[in-house]
């Protein structure tokens, strides 16, 4: 039984089923995207709600940093590609988790699902598949739902990835952000700024963003064009690529670039438009932190998105990839003053709803079923 009850006066009227210490565990060393980040609030929440919380990751770097920078002890552990290199890690999992003990493993990523799934099941420790992608691994996915106690996913969207297996029934848990509702920004009304939030990756498409700039700069002449993030580790020429063709236009002296930033907040204070154009997305942190700004969104209506933002409500939702549309929906917001607070302050009203609170309530509740034995296959 992986359950133990607090003693004490608190304990006792709460009457909530406690775990023992939770090993998270994410086989990336840096903070790649949305998903590390929300792992990082996640594990601050349990903490603050009195869980023993510890990172396991695959060596060090950023995310170690960033966890240890907050508080949390963190142990390194072998998550080679799956193949013969796993079964010596495996060894080094017995003894970390003899070291460590733990009650249940958390794994964040596919890779980190497999190694936690081995380990747990050799220590008798239950594990979460927290999936946080909607693309399909038809080579992995077939292993870890047969290894991995429960899948937890953020999304309708992404829990449509585990169609294949009607048994598994994933628990869907929206993403919860420690993210303030701003105040009312007075922001410019003779100038206009589009942002755009993310990595600057394939699947992210920022060149639709700049499209979608370079077409209206001509009929807003005060319009300007933030990037905010990093280069794709995984194809680090498009930022230089659309740096180079940005360059060569006459508008590029309105383009910005603010790199990777840990705080987001004043480009979303300054923003009137964020402009989401991503080919898939499993739940879309961003869209939560422009409505907490008051900032209304254009996005493509693709994986989880509309699970978070309401059409017509907090922004726009455009079919994918109608690039041609999602321009035009960019103007019309741009002519209206009033249509863009207005959404503004739909977003400020609907992000209260994802909060990490919330989040962290519905993790705890899941963790009692699965600690308890309860999970069902």
């Amino acid at each position: 039984m992986c359950l133990k009850h607090g003693t004490g006066r608190k304990a006792q009227l709460s009457r909530r089923k406690k775990v023992n210490s939770i090993l998270m565990v994410n086989h990336h060393t840096e903070v790649v995207g949305g998903g590390e980040l929300s792992m990082l609030q996640l594990m601050d929440g349990l903490r603050a709600k009195g869980e023993s919380v510890v990172l396991i990751t695959s060596g060090p770097g950023e995310l170690a940093k960033q966890a240890e920078e907050k508080g949390h002890r963190v142990y390194m552990a072998p998550m080679p590609p799956i193949g013969l290199a796993s079964i010596k890690a495996f060894k080094q999992w017995k003894a970390l988790l003899k070291e460590i003990g733990g009650s249940l493993l958390h794994a964040q990523t596919p890779r980190a699902a497999f190694y936690a799934g081995v380990a747990g099941k050799r220590a008798s420790l239950p594990s979460v598949f927290h999936c946080r992608v909607a693309a399909r691994d038809w080579k992995l996915d077939p292993i870890l739902v047969r290894l991995v106690s429960c899948v937890v996913c953020n999304s309708r969207a992404t829990a449509a990835r585990f169609e294949a297996w009607p048994w598994l029934k994933p628990k869907v848990i929206l993403n919860g952000l420690d993210v303030q509702i701003a105040g009312i920004d007075k922001r410019n009304t003779h100038k206009k700024n589009l942002l755009f939030v993310g990595r600057f990756s394939e699947e992210k498409q920022p060149e639709i963003v700049w499209q979608v700039f370079s077409r209206l700069a001509e009929k807003f002449p005060n319009l300007a064009l933030h990037f905010v993030g990093d280069a794709d580790p995984l194809n680090p020429s498009l930022i230089s690529n659309l740096k180079q063709l940005i360059a060569s236009s006459p508008y590029h002296a309105r383009v910005h670039w603010a790199g990777p930033q840990q705080d987001v907040s004043p480009w979303y204070g300054l923003a009137d438009i964020v402009i989401m154009p991503s080919k898939y997305e499993g739940f879309g942190r961003v869209l939560v932190e422009s409505m907490a700004h008051r900032v209304p969104v254009v996005a493509f209506r693709v994986g989880g998105i509309p699970e978070v933002l309401e059409d017509g409500r907090q922004g726009v939702l455009i079919e994918p990839y109608d690039v041609d549309a999602l321009c035009g929906a960019v103007e019309e917001l741009l002519d209206s003053d009033a249509k863009r607070a207005q959404m503004g302050e739909a977003g400020a009203a609907r992000a209260e709803k994802f909060s990490l609170e919330a989040h962290v309530n519905a993790v705890l509740a899941h963790y009692s079923v699965i600690c308890g034995d309860n999970v069902e296959h």
